[in-house]
């Protein structure tokens, strides 16, 4: 078998996990255990803000605010209906982070990179929370302390 046969292959396996993983999680229940540490919604916290940093250099571009990566991508994109919000929730913060995930592991530009949307979905998983404005973003834990901010946007982030 040729290299890039081979290549082709390991993406395609890749691909075929990440879908099953998203699958698992789209269909539990958050929970709000409440058991996570303040160093572990920070490690979240930084996890996401590695990976948007990534994402958004691999990518080539350069978001002004926090956003679906994907629309800056391809504005055209759409996931079929039953595909688009599978999450067993009625939680609009919870939605709005899984929609972005599911377009972003979902879309062949962003597929083969690591969400930078899944970290804030175990955050809200385990209780804790996001704001944001414009470029910034406010991490909480489950009792609403502040964790750490991010800026998103094209400039350096902290």
């Amino acid at each position: 078998m040729d290299r890039s046969r081979r290549s082709d292959l390991i993406l395609i396996d890749d691909r075929l996990r990440r879908l099953r993983s998203l699958q698992a999680l789209s269909h539990s229940e958050p929970s709000i255990a409440m058991t996570w540490t303040s160093d572990q919604f920070l490690e979240a916290a930084i996890l996401f803000r590695d990976r948007w940093r990534f994402a958004t250099k691999r990518l080539g571009i350069r978001p002004r605010r926090f956003c679906d990566l994907v629309r800056l991508l391809d504005a055209d994109f759409n996931l079929p209906e039953q595909d688009s919000n599978d999450a067993a929730t009625d939680d609009p913060h919870y939605l709005f982070t899984h929609r972005m995930h599911v377009n972003f592991v979902s879309h062949p530009g962003t597929a083969v990179l690591p969400s930078p949307y899944e970290p804030l979905l175990q955050i809200i998983e385990n209780g804790g929370c996001y704001s944001v404005e414009h470029c910034y973003i406010d991490v909480r834990d489950n009792e609403c302390n502040p964790i750490g901010g991010f800026d998103v946007s094209a400039k350096i982030m902290g």
